[in-house]
């Protein structure tokens, strides 16, 4: 037996050595390129959580609690700019999809509705706008919200439309500078990260809890804006869940290297809280954690992660930039619309916002009923994440024997139980912090358990959807699918105000010393568990009822591509034969799919 398992080990170790740096016959990623992989993902996962503790909203400790930003400001802020958002939306997708390269003439265009913007922006937070509006108008401005007046509302949209109007011009520039040599995915990483450390540094440290109220809205809201269009997070993994057309090499670059890179944000996850509960009196959520710890991070992290990145290949088929077609609007608009499996995510997707605005439930656990902020805190997070470890192990055993569909199904059905045990916990052991707790995080361990491998599945889905955008098509339209965020924005932006207005009227305002109380706590915890268990329960309908986007269908959809590939390199060789016959099958393909 232990022979056996000897030689075993050595055909692995053979086969490593075999394949170092040429992949084996039917794949594309070498052994070599899978240790990369993990340090490049590990480092942008951790640098995942490491944002986790600075984002514009109710669920940032430091803006929400120590800069005291009322929760109502955020969605009010979001109210202001449902509008705009189609509109950069619009400019952004015309510039993504065409790569950037866009005619001369479009392109002036472009450059100057986005540098009207940028110096409209400048000014508006250069001067004072607000002597420009009529007193009654300016008085029900300064009476509607707390934290926004007249003055600062100006400040505002001029934050809004610089960092937009900046951010769509630089767009443009950077890709037509920097795709050829760094790739679709790696060139944001690459263009990105030393002013997102510059905005991370600033936001941690500035002593803005020192200005008015009005002041520090609209200065957070500037930082916060350049922090986003400077973002590179998220770029690195979405190198690796495209690095092979392979769809079952994608499943174990996803199982292993990716998640086996866990392991590196997992170090951070207990030395972070660790050291915050050494060094500071409130450990984790002590303003002291902000200002030193979390830039230190984010610095060692974003080392790590392209250390890795810069031996990873991008593996995305890109025709010639220079003779690329120019995609109009209205072309990709088409296209988009006929993609039926595109929406059924998209409506679950805005099912799922019925959770929005609920607080994190494992840190209000942690934190506010159990009160751990050090080692204990760090220790349950750990275990937390690596509970996952077992079904992301399994994923690719798991997804030969089953089909997507039924993987879904079953993940949010999951999600939805474990809501309800969470519910029965508050409400018949709510009594007992201690059992309450221990309740609530053994449902959190199991339900992270069960989902772990249908998340990978589920992640593979969005790249099989685009696989059949190319095939209805021709074009991946990645940039585009965000369109049918258009109709669900509204009624989400409005559906995120439910939530906050409820805990307002239960007494959680900015104050987040409040839930320490049991009372509020337990109402809090109860209003946003009972929305985020419906969105599960209703997000498995249109995969129910309308998903039949077989593992069968994907592989037509791929012969079909593959074929559409040969005739275009045949007509690119000049072979009349190669092409003839080519072009048959490809049309045959699709005759038997329609029949």
């Amino acid at each position: 037996m232990a022979k056996s398992e000897s030689k075993e080990k050595m055909n692995i170790f053979q086969e490593m050595k075999k394949y170092w740096n040429t992949p084996a016959e039917g794949k594309h990623v070498p052994y070599k390129e899978y240790f990369s992989i993990f340090a490049a993902v590990g480092g942008d996962y951790t640098l995942k959580y490491l944002q986790s503790f600075l984002t514009f909203g109710t669920g940032c400790y430091l803006i929400a609690h120590y800069y005291e930003i009322p929760l109502l400001t955020f969605s009010a802020i979001n109210v202001f700019f449902i509008a705009s958002t189609y509109f950069w939306n619009l400019l952004t997708m015309g510039v993504d999809a065409n790569l950037g390269f866009l005619p001369p003439k479009i392109e002036r265009r472009y450059n100057a509705v986005y540098l009207t913007f940028t110096v409209l922006g400048l000014l508006m937070l250069i001067f004072d706008f607000s002597v420009i509006l009529p007193d009654g108008v300016a008085n029900i401005i300064d009476t509607r919200w707390k934290g926004i007046n007249s003055f600062n509302i100006f400040k505002i949209f001029g934050a809004h439309f610089l960092t937009n109007g900046w951010s769509g011009f630089r767009n443009i520039l950077i890709r037509k500078k920097l795709l050829k040599k760094l790739g679709r995915y790696k060139i944001f990483a690459y263009a990105n990260v030393i002013q997102c450390l510059i905005v991370v540094v600033l936001i941690c440290t500035l002593p803005l809890y020192e200005l008015p109220l009005t002041d520090r809205v609209w200065t957070l809201y500037l930082l916060f804006q350049f922090y986003t269009i400077f973002n590179y997070v998220g770029f690195t993994q979405s190198v690796a869940d495209n690095i092979s057309p392979n769809p079952q090499e994608r499943l174990y670059v996803r199982s292993f290297p990716v998640k086996i890179s866990h392991f590196v944000q997992n170090i951070v996850n207990v030395i972070l809280p660790t050291l915050a509960g050494v060094m500071f009196l409130d450990g984790i959520k002590d303003i002291g954690t902000f200002r030193y710890l979390i830039p230190i991070f984010f610095v060692v992290s974003s080392g790590v992660m392209f250390i890795g990145l810069r031996n990873i290949k991008e593996r995305i088929p890109m025709p010639p930039l220079e003779n690329r077609e120019y995609l109009s609007f209205w072309h990709c608009v088409s296209g988009i619309f006929k993609n039926k499996y595109l929406w059924i995510i998209k409506i679950a997707e805005f099912l799922d916002s019925l959770g929005n605005g609920m607080l994190d439930m494992k840190r209000i656990l942690l934190i506010y009923t159990w009160r751990e902020t050090g080692l204990f805190f760090s220790i349950a997070e750990i275990i937390y994440k690596m509970s996952g470890n077992p079904g992301q192990f399994l994923a690719p055993w798991i997804r030969k024997r089953f089909q997507y569909k039924q993987l879904i199904v079953f993940k949010y059905i999951v999600l939805a139980l474990r809501n309800g045990v969470y519910i029965l916990a508050i409400l018949f052991l709510g009594n007992s912090h201690f059992l309450c707790g221990l309740a609530i995080y053994i449902a959190m361990l199991v339900s992270n358990t069960l989902e772990a491998a249908v998340g990978i599945a589920q992640d593979d889905t969005k790249i099989r959807v685009t696989d059949y955008q190319m095939y209805i098509s021709g074009e991946r339209l990645e940039e585009y699918q965000k369109i049918i965020t258009w109709f669900t924005t509204p009624i989400t932006t409005l559906v995120s105000l439910i939530i906050p207005l409820m805990f307002y009227r239960v007494g959680f305002t900015s104050d987040w010393d409040v839930l320490y109380m049991s009372d509020v706590r337990v109402q809090c915890m109860l209003i946003g568990l009972g929305f985020d268990l419906a969105g599960y329960v209703l997000m498995t309908l249109p995969y129910l009822f309308m998903w039949d986007f077989t593992d069968e269908k994907h592989a037509h959809v791929m012969e079909v591509l593959k074929q559409r590939a040969e005739a275009g390199n045949a007509a690119a060789e000049g072979d009349a034969g190669k092409l003839q016959d080519a072009a048959v099958t490809a049309e045959a393909a699709v005759v038997s799919q329609n029949e």
